[in-house]
């Protein structure tokens, strides 16, 4: 079970790495050509809504196709399953496309209600790169689709490889489109990133069999079974991320170039969160699903405990060395043209505090998997809407002391304050106690190390300051993750041991096939 999961998981971090860093060379290029300007404001608002789609949709579906298309494959319905998968290929096309005209119809409304404080010049260029990008959603369901698909095969590189593909293309606008169009330029690179991303999975979709035509034959019991779960999911999905407009437009109270400093922030933060959760949460919930089919749901708890755990290890420093390092992270990444030290600094204060909610983030989307899988859509979408009335509260007390990074803040002690109500339920759900005494020893262990990590990086910082940014930021990062693992070793933490020997294998393998 373990070498499964690290196999699966170092496949993703793999994949997701390349992305990611692809993903900083493409902030690069907006932050050097538009810094914490008009532009950039507007263009973010603009892209609120089809970000957020791409962080709702392609979840939810798969919440519902897993558990759904693994039912169907445990019982040899092969042919069952390919019918369900063009029913719904045919409603998510019909769906989005209809989505996508009425949000171009009134996308000046729209945009007036999520950023009440943009006017004039900046309210109309939002409209414009609104209207550029929406028609994205098409192609975001479609991702969904078809990534959950190749999930239920256990196939995670090509939908995992889909964020490659779209980075580089928005990397390409910036030399094709920016210096004709300017920022709509950008919008148009967005646009063609996301239809990217779906398109790349279409070769291995046609070697499962898996075609692209409609099927209007949607009255089928399985289809409704599916609807009824998914309304749940989305309305849970969608208040999730409900903190995303309430963030905007807390922020667009205070200034166009906190808004800014937010989301460069917020995409430094989701550099470890797409690595670590999606490693272990894409090929965790086929396998939490299958379990549920099989009714072994003890082996379920032991599934979802290992996943909290790996979480954990890897996490706690990544949050403690985002907050130590987040000027001279903030620095590396963004500070030149346009973006200047003073924004460096508004952006460091956002990361700050986001970073201190990355953990809560990570184990609220584990846990809920594990309700999805338990198909019980019902819960996190009640606890949900208690979230997002504490992230209200939240925001509220702490923007007149911490100002942008009150809202910051705000979302982190939500985020944390929904796993811990999740866990609580999950637990009395299912009637057993939900963490075994390793993990709490584990996480003893973690808490240790990370410590001990936090003190080389402090004395670190003073005597590396004569050193250049990027190399006194390589030197602290490479000796710190160093001596928490090596401390974790001392501390004879197993699961270090089990990703060890996994590496080994991993090494091994490839030195045989060269050899052959």
């Amino acid at each position: 079970m373990s070498g499964s999961i690290l196999k699966y998981a170092f496949i993703i971090v793999a994949v997701t790495l390349i992305g990611r860093v692809l993903g900083f060379i493409r902030n690069i290029f907006m932050s050097d050509q538009f810094g914490l300007g008009v532009e950039s404001a507007a263009y973010f608002a603009a892209f609120t809504i089809p970000l957020a789609l791409s962080l709702v949709i392609p979840g939810a579906i798969n919440s519902i196709v897993i558990p759904t298309m693994k039912g169907l494959f445990i019982k040899n319905k092969e042919q069952d399953a390919i019918l369900l998968y063009h029913k719904m290929f045919t409603v998510i096309s019909l769906f989005f496309i209809f989505l996508s005209i009425l949000a171009v119809i009134f996308a000046d409304s729209i945009i007036t209600i999520l950023v009440p404080d943009f006017t004039g010049y900046t309210h109309e260029l939002t409209v414009e790169l609104f209207k550029v990008m929406i028609p994205s959603s098409l192609f975001i369901g479609l991702m969904g689709l078809f990534s959950s698909m190749l999930n239920v095969h256990n196939e995670f590189f090509v939908s995992s490889f889909g964020s490659v593909i779209n980075s580089l293309i928005i990397i390409a606008s910036f030399f094709i489109f920016v210096p004709y169009m300017g920022i709509h330029g950008l919008a148009l690179g967005t646009l063609l990133g996301f239809i990217g991303f779906a398109f790349i999975m279409v070769p291995s979709l046609y070697r499962k069999k898996y075609t692209f035509r409609f099927n209007l034959a949607l009255k089928d019991p399985l289809i409704k079974s599916m609807g009824e779960r998914l309304v749940p999911i989305m309305i849970g999905s969608t208040i999730s991320q409900l903190t995303m407009f309430l963030e905007r437009f807390f922020v667009s109270q205070v200034g166009e170039a906190k808004l800014s400093a937010l989301v460069y922030a917020n995409q430094i933060m989701q550099l470890p969160m797409a690595i670590f959760v999606g490693a272990f949460t894409l090929p965790l919930f086929p396998l939490l699903s299958e379990y549920v089919k099989s009714n072994e749901l003890k082996k379920m708890r032991e599934v979802l405990e290992k996943g909290l755990l790996y979480l954990i290890i890897f996490l706690l420093p990544v949050t403690l060395g985002l907050i130590m390092l987040s000027v001279e992270t903030c620095a590396l990444v963004y500070e030149r043209g346009k973006f200047t030290p003073d924004d460096t600094r508004i952006t460091a204060i956002a990361l700050i505090f986001y970073s201190v909610g990355l953990l809560g983030l990570a184990c609220r989307d584990l846990i809920t998997r594990a309700f999805y899988a338990l198909e019980d859509t019902k819960t996190p979408v009640s606890i949900g809407v208690v979230t997002i009335i504490l992230y209200i509260v939240f925001a509220i007390v702490l923007m007149p002391v911490l100002n942008h990074g009150g809202i910051a803040l705000a979302a982190s002690l939500a985020a944390f304050s929904n796993t811990f109500i999740l866990g609580l339920l999950l637990r009395r759900k299912m009637g057993w106690s939900l963490l075994s005494s390793t993990f709490y020893k584990t996480l003893g262990k973690s808490f240790v190390a990370t410590a001990m990590m936090g003190v080389v990086i402090w004395y670190g910082k003073g005597i590396l300051e004569f050193m250049p940014n990027w190399l006194t930021l390589t030197v602290l990062v490479g000796g710190g993750a160093g001596i928490y693992f090596i401390l974790l070793i001392i501390l004879k933490e197993k699961l270090v041991w089990e990703i060890f020997d996994r590496i080994k294998e991993k090494v091994g393998e490839k030195k045989a096939a060269t050899k052959e």
